[in-house]
């Protein structure tokens, strides 16, 4: 199962959607931020998530 999880990075290797150069920008600026924060989302799909996530209604 690894194999080919790992197989399948490889493959797609440099094929990635969006701007993996100002995706490390971003994780490089925020692990070197005075208080790094806990999560960086990156991405449209990872925003997408997130403001999904937060339109949910709580649970107790």
């Amino acid at each position: 199962m690894v194999e080919g999880v790992k197989a399948a990075f490889v493959d797609h290797d440099g094929e990635q959607a969006g701007d993996p150069v100002r995706g490390v920008r971003a994780v490089i600026s925020a692990m070197n931020a005075p208080v790094p924060p806990h999560r960086i989302v990156l991405g449209n799909s990872g925003y997408d998530v997130v403001v999904a996530m937060q339109a949910r209604p709580s649970h107790p």
